[in-house]
């Protein structure tokens, strides 16, 4: 029995077998204007897997799919909160988190309409396009000085996550960035220098969509 016992967990072990929880996540950007608040939010999923694989060595791997949220100021201007750090987020929003990370992803999987208001350390990317239909006009857009990139008046009022069970967003961000390519594996500048590795340079169009 005992022998039976531990071939089935080495199978286990071998096999990777590991705890799968989903959610999905709604993320809510609401900027102060001349105009007054303006907001955008979209909705994406999270997949983990919590348990480490033999062959990765990694404790958590994470599926995302969905797309950035969108600012739309008008006039061809837009705010985009992008997609980088987003399987993490919500757990690092929880102030009372464990040392069981496993058992944190399932309970975030149960919070169904539970929100945070993210601190500026839990932040997303924030960036904006000079000019919407040019890639390589990408700028960072600062968090603590939104008016030095458009203008007086305008600054971050707050970035909210929800775990919601609305659907997940989608043709947002294909609508205003028409550049972009179905699969999201390319630089967003496309005359990427091999030594380069500024912001522009490390930019990806699944920063902005994945599918």
């Amino acid at each position: 029995m005992r022998a039976l016992a531990a071939l089935a967990l080495a199978v286990t072990v071998l096999s990777g077998c590991r705890d799968h929880n989903s959610w999905r996540q709604k993320l809510i950007v609401e900027v102060e204007t001349p105009q007054g608040v303006v907001s955008g939010a979209s909705v994406i999923q999270v997949d983990s897997w919590f348990g480490q694989l033999p062959a990765s060595g990694n404790e958590v791997n994470y599926e995302v799919i969905g797309e950035a949220t969108i600012v739309d100021f008008g006039g061809g201007r837009y705010l985009f909160a992008l997609l980088g750090g987003s399987a993490e987020r919500f757990y690092y929003a929880l102030e009372d988190r464990g040392r069981n990370r496993g058992r944190d992803l399932d309970r975030i999987a149960r919070m169904q309409g539970e929100s945070r208001i993210l601190k500026p350390g839990n932040y997303p990317l924030l960036v904006t396009f000079a000019d919407i239909n040019d890639p390589a006009s990408v700028q960072r857009v600062d968090p603590d000085d939104l008016a030095a990139t458009f203008g007086p008046g305008y600054a971050l009022s707050s970035i909210t996550l929800a775990i919601t069970d609305e659907p997940v967003t989608k043709g947002r961000v294909e609508a205003v960035l028409g550049w972009l390519s179905k699969y999201p594996e390319p630089s967003v500048v496309p005359q990427i220098d091999p030594k380069d590795f500024s912001f522009e340079a490390k930019l990806r169009h699944g920063d902005f969509i994945r599918r």
